[in-house]
């Protein structure tokens, strides 16, 4: 362990060793072939790593790789200053001032220089101040270098907050990649609950299973499956309605609290995968996976998985899928790097379903595509009085319709042409 600190502490003093040399570099000599050398540098020291035989843990780091491996960092580290430095040149462009584009690298890099070498917090709110004097001195009116450094400093602040989020994330799949021999659902079992805020569980739970009836009539369909059926919320709902529903999950944790929730009720629930249905061929009327498929490991285990669904329902019977929609681009950034640091639900590494094409619609027909729920998780519950008919409009709307919080999508397994009369 103290070894681990030891080398911890020495590549945060080299990357902090690193700055020091590009910000000096740039605030001294900002010029083209400066960065054209700290590229060149970067490119060597890439493809040299690349070439030398990876190390095991046993064996002591070589001088040469070492070397290569600073040269390497220095070259990243002049190049990604520059980079952040080019949003002043930018910034000034766009407010029409003529700056030659080494200069205003110069000047970052500068300003940067003098807030560091105070040491202190204060040194770093130093860093536009310094930067809007410098301007000055270069002739730039004080309105256009306060409006452009304030450009630049927010630019730059939002950077370092996706990069801190970016390496939250990195940290959270990498102790979860620590534990992968138990199951993700097995570890957050007892505290699941408390990920979802009640309201929202309930608004979610009643929507879900409105469509469950809508698109399985029990009159058609009455023997079925409850695929990843978590703590048995939706088992429970669709019980009450008549259906004969059992219940599967692959986490053993999460059968144990849906028997607890369940009851005497409890019966037919058990461990059990998506991708390996414990039920008999054409055995079933209806599958139904609420957020589940996004959870399996790759594209593979989810084809495995509708193959599967298809080879134990009966010809006619349908599929419902559940899952969050991320036709939404912003809502699929927040789903993939926001969400998993706020819930432990997700955590990051899922594969997330578009609409189902390819394989995914090999033996299945695409009934209907239904789109719900555009508020989001946060809203607190005396909120959704005032805004519960915005969502509806919204849900209604063809255009708004597809860019929705939640979709499903609802496959009937086609019947083979052999068996039509």
């Amino acid at each position: 362990m103290r070894a681990r600190f030891l080398r911890a502490g020495l590549l945060l003093a080299a990357d902090l060793a690193t700055d020091a040399v590009a910000i000096v570099l740039l605030a001294r000599v900002s010029t083209v072939p400066l960065l054209g050398a700290a590229a060149l540098v970067f490119g060597v020291g890439a493809f040299a790593l690349a070439l030398f035989p990876s190390k095991s843990q046993e064996r002591a780091v070589g001088l040469l790789p070492l070397v290569t491996s600073l040269f390497f960092a220095q070259g990243f580290a002049v190049l990604i200053w520059a980079v952040t430095g080019l949003s002043l040149w930018v910034a000034l462009q766009s407010f029409g001032v003529d700056t030659a584009m080494v200069e205003a690298l110069r000047i970052y890099a500068a300003s940067h220089a003098e807030g560091a070498a105070s040491v202190t917090l204060p040194g770093f709110l130093r860093v536009g101040r310094s930067m809007i004097a410098l301007l000055m001195d270069g002739g730039v009116p004080v309105e256009k270098a306060v409006f452009a450094v304030a450009l630049v400093r927010a630019f730059t602040y939002w950077l370092v907050i996706l990069a801190a989020l970016w390496g939250l994330l990195r940290l959270r799949r990498l102790f979860a990649s620590r534990q992968e021999d138990a199951n993700h659902f097995d570890l957050i079992a007892d505290a699941y609950r408390a990920n979802v805020p009640e309201h929202i569980r309930v608004r979610l739970l009643n929507r879900k299973i409105e469509l469950n009836l809508h698109h399985l009539p029990r009159e058609q369909y009455v023997r079925g499956v409850d695929a990843g059926c978590g703590q048995g919320w939706y088992l429970k709902e669709m019980r009450s309605q008549g259906y004969v529903v059992e219940g599967i999950d692959f986490s053993d944790n999460q059968v144990r609290q849906a028997r607890m929730y369940l009851g005497e009720d409890a019966g037919g629930v058990r461990q059990g995968s998506i991708s390996a249905l414990p039920f008999a061929d054409a055995s079933q009327d209806f599958v139904y996976a609420v957020n589940v498929i996004h959870h399996l490991p790759g594209v593979e285990h989810q084809q495995q998985a509708f193959e599967e669904v298809r080879r134990v329902l009966r010809p006619g019977g349908r599929f419902v899928v559940h899952e969050m929609n991320v036709n939404n681009p912003l809502f699929r950034f927040y789903m993939s790097y926001v969400f998993p640091l706020l819930k432990d639900i997700d955590d990051g590494t899922e594969v997330w379903l578009k609409a189902p094409q390819g394989r995914f619609r090999e033996g299945w027909t695409l009934v209907k595509t239904e789109y719900r729920t555009f508020l989001p998780d946060f809203i607190p519950e005396f909120a959704y009085r005032w805004l519960w008919g915005v969502e509806r409009f919204l849900e209604r709307n063809r255009h708004a319709a597809p860019f929705s919080a939640h979709v499903t999508f609802v496959l009937e397994k086609t019947v083979p042409p052999s068996a039509t009369p």
